[in-house]
């Protein structure tokens, strides 16, 4: 059966200017989140899959009115029936994750993680947050998803997606180390969209709901 998914990513509610190779422009990334949301319910979508660092949790902590914009948006998408799944990026610190708790304690997100979560009965999603240090990681997904198709989620700078010469991983990688069939890898964290296709397999590197860029 089909399924329609919205995937964004890196919305980084709270910041409010970019700087990238000298210059330096604002940013509203609520608008960009909320239009997301929008479009989601517009579209009706059967779920809505972040990949991470929604908010951009600086050193100062997350304001309230960030956090409340995020549980306004989860809000109307709940009252819709359109489930919101995330993982943590590498911006989600100690207080991001406490925000997110309370969503996930409230009904109105879920954490993807080793055990996969099937939307809509037509696909398994599992999600693995970001991680300093990839070298060591070792999948261990909870497999038996049947027939469904299987979507990996993960925030990584991950070769070919990213310009770093020092990525922590590759889509290759990815697929060997992994000990279930993966269908689709969806990836954030480098502000970059692109795709990478093989046989039966996919992977996708969602942009920033932000103008969090390279270039704006």
């Amino acid at each position: 059966s089909q399924v329609n998914l919205l995937y964004l990513t890196d919305s980084h509610l709270g910041k409010s200017e970019h700087t990238y190779g000298g210059s330096c422009w604002p940013v509203s990334p609520e608008d960009g989140f909320r239009t997301a949301i929008e479009r989601a319910i517009q579209e009706n979508v059967n779920a809505v899959i972040h990949g991470g660092d929604i908010f951009h949790n600086p050193v100062s902590g997350i304001e309230d009115e960030d956090v409340a914009i995020c549980r306004e948006s989860l809000i109307k998408l709940a009252e819709h029936g359109i489930p919101f799944y995330f993982i943590y990026g590498n911006h989600e610190r100690q207080a991001g994750r406490q925000i997110m708790e309370r969503f996930v304690d409230d009904g109105l997100a879920v954490h993807l993680g080793p055990r996969y979560e099937v939307i809509d009965d037509a696909v398994a999603v599992y999600g693995v947050d970001h991680r300093s240090d990839w070298s060591d990681f070792v999948f261990d997904l909870e497999s038996g998803t049947g027939d469904f198709p299987t979507i990996l989620c993960v925030h990584q700078s991950i070769a070919p997606f990213t310009a770093s010469n020092n990525p922590d991983c590759s889509v290759n990688s990815i697929l060997e180390a992994s000990n279930v069939p993966l269908n689709l890898l969806i990836s954030g964290h480098t502000h970059s969209r692109s795709k990478h296709q093989s046989d039966e397999f996919k992977a996708l590197s969602g942009g920033a709901t932000a103008r969090v860029g390279n270039s704006h």
